[in-house]
């Protein structure tokens, strides 16, 4: 599988967002998949798919960021990315996503569900 290389430009991410520790993660408190499960089950997605002109692409994405707050935890955010103009609905998560490059690890080009991964431009 080759990994593409794009540029991303003038989009927002939509979503839901939990607050995470790498450490609890890498010892085995795993509570992505459940994250997930909820943002399904809760019809998460249902008020960005509605607003049909903002859906910049039509995939869900899981991304982490935020990840220098000082408390040792990150962002994960599950969601979509959305055009200029998107109305956010209540409780949800919301960050421009500033000009940058990414890696997609598929050979269509697809975002793929937890793959959308940002690299710094520098």
């Amino acid at each position: 599988m080759s990994e593409l290389i794009k540029r991303l430009s003038g989009v927002k991410l939509v979503g839901k967002e939990l607050r995470y520790n790498m450490e609890a993660h890498m010892k085995g408190d795993n509570r992505l998949p459940a994250f997930w499960d909820k943002c399904f089950a809760d019809y998460t997605f249902l008020l960005l798919e509605e607003q049909t002109n903002y859906i910049y692409n039509s995939s869900y994405v899981g991304i982490m960021l935020d990840w220098d707050k000082g408390d040792g935890e990150f962002s994960y955010v599950i969601g979509m990315l959305m055009k200029d103009g998107v109305t956010v609905p209540e409780g949800y998560y919301y960050k421009d996503i500033e000009d940058t490059r990414y890696t997609i690890p598929d050979e269509n080009g697809d975002i793929i569900l937890d793959y959308y991964i940002p690299i710094n431009d520098k």
